[in-house]
């Protein structure tokens, strides 16, 4: 008997599992505005695009994000993290990027899935 230990995903269906934090895009905005100079400019107007924001934010933090609907989730998936690192360990470093961001937010473990089709 095969037992499966990867999740099983199809293009109808998302999820992230990890530690992190969910948010909406306006609560996001708004406490970033202390670091403006790291955002991204549209290139058809002066308007930061938020999914090139988050883009740019989890590449230089090595993190990752997900929205359903109007929440977003963004932080280290089980399946990214080091195999060494303990899970208080993900959880604190994931923490130490949110505190430096200026985020008020609390990083919990996070599973949620939905339909995305």
């Amino acid at each position: 008997m095969k037992i499966k230990i990867d999740f099983v995903t199809n293009s109808s269906s998302c999820s992230f599992c990890g530690f992190g934090i969910s948010f909406y895009e306006d609560e996001f905005k708004e406490s970033l505005n202390h670091i403006s100079s790291m955002l991204p400019k549209n290139k058809n107007d002066d308007n930061v695009d938020f999914y090139d924001l988050l883009d740019e934010i989890t590449r230089k933090y090595n993190l990752s994000w997900k929205n359903s609907n109007n929440s977003y989730y963004m932080g280290i998936e089980i399946g990214n993290a080091e195999l060494n690192q303990t899970l208080n360990e993900i959880k604190n470093k994931v923490q130490k990027v949110i505190d430096e961001l200026g985020l008020k937010k609390t990083v919990k473990f996070i599973e949620e899935s939905w339909y995305d089709g």
